[in-house]
């Protein structure tokens, strides 16, 4: 399909001061976090240059604020004449940035969606009660059976795998008390390092299947239109196809794991070479190299580096 794919981080890439390097640039792309501050009454652009990054980390704050900053920063990518790729993809939240850039999804659509899915999320599980961690040095099969052996302990002990970022670098989620006690176990089933993650929300696990039903009721195929760049989605790792199948996969998302390995090794497949990580923060580019050193990985994620990749052509 294509050598070159854009591809955009989600939660846990935020930060405070995450936008600065393109504040020169804020004319041409305030109005993506206009639209985000209307639908949440605040103003989302002074929330990430200033904080407090403890309500930024807050899940309902969090994907909006990466939403609006990712496709802002594509929107200069453009600006500068960066060229037009065919393929893209997004970790967990960055899907809907790479729906909007990939022309599938409005913004403003996107946006609302966000908020309610951020929302939503944020009431299924109260804070506190649900966690998540990133384990590193067990494969997914290794983990699968911490979490299922954890999880059969008792009721209301649910942990599983939710973001399998590489092939040993994998997040667990559940129930606060059970990442902990699978955490445990993981170290003790050869594991290199059991580290807790800084959500408020416990992501892509069947804690959140209440929130996915819900928030089916904002969705439908009409909202999305398949065009010429392709989008791989997160939970099969496949191109989506239709309306229909966004919409399905967008509601599964929320309580299934990020095939985020899957993804990248599909880009791959489809002939992609080189790989922009476009938004906040070089989390993605980490993780791509480490999936496959041969596809070369970049992070558009200041002005700096937007000015300088947009004019070497590929």
């Amino acid at each position: 399909m294509g050598s070159v794919a854009f591809i955009f981080p989600g939660q846990g890439s935020q930060s405070k001061g995450m936008c600065n390097s393109i504040e020169e640039e804020i004319l041409a792309v305030r109005g993506r976090f206009e639209v985000g501050s209307d639908l949440l009454g605040i103003n989302l652009w002074q929330l990430i240059k200033e904080g407090p990054i403890e309500k930024l980390n807050q899940t309902k704050y969090t994907q909006p604020a990466m939403l609006a900053s990712n496709v802002a920063f594509y929107d200069i990518w453009k600006k500068l004449g960066g060229e037009q790729v065919d393929l893209m993809a997004g970790h967990s939240l960055g899907e809907y940035a790479a729906l909007v850039c990939a022309n599938i999804l409005d913004y403003e659509e996107a946006m609302s969606l966000v908020v309610k899915r951020g929302i939503l999320m944020q009431e299924a599980v109260p804070e506190g009660i649900g966690s998540m961690a990133a384990i590193m040095g067990l494969n997914e099969e290794a983990l699968n059976a911490v979490c299922e052996e954890v999880s059969n302990k008792k009721n209301d002990f649910t942990v599983e795998c939710a973001n399998l970022n590489t092939e040993e670098q994998i997040v667990i989620s559940g129930y606060s008390e059970a990442v902990v006690v699978a955490c445990e176990l993981a170290l003790e089933r050869g594991a290199k390092k059991a580290l807790p993650l800084d959500v408020s929300v416990p992501s892509h696990c069947s804690l959140m299947k209440e929130a996915s039903f819900e928030f089916a009721k904002h969705l439908n195929k009409d909202l999305f239109e398949i065009g010429p760049i392709s989008v791989v989605q997160n939970v099969d790792a496949e191109v989506c196809k239709s309306s229909q199948t966004i919409t399905d996969l967008l509601v599964k998302q929320l309580y299934s794991p990020v095939r985020w390995t899957d993804t990248i090794n599909n880009l791959k497949k489809y002939g992609c070479k080189k790989i922009f990580e476009c938004g906040p923060g070089k989390t993605l580019t980490g993780l791509n190299r480490r999936i496959d050193r041969k596809l070369e990985a970049v992070a558009l994620n200041s002005l700096e580096a937007l000015k300088q990749h947009s004019q070497n052509k590929t």
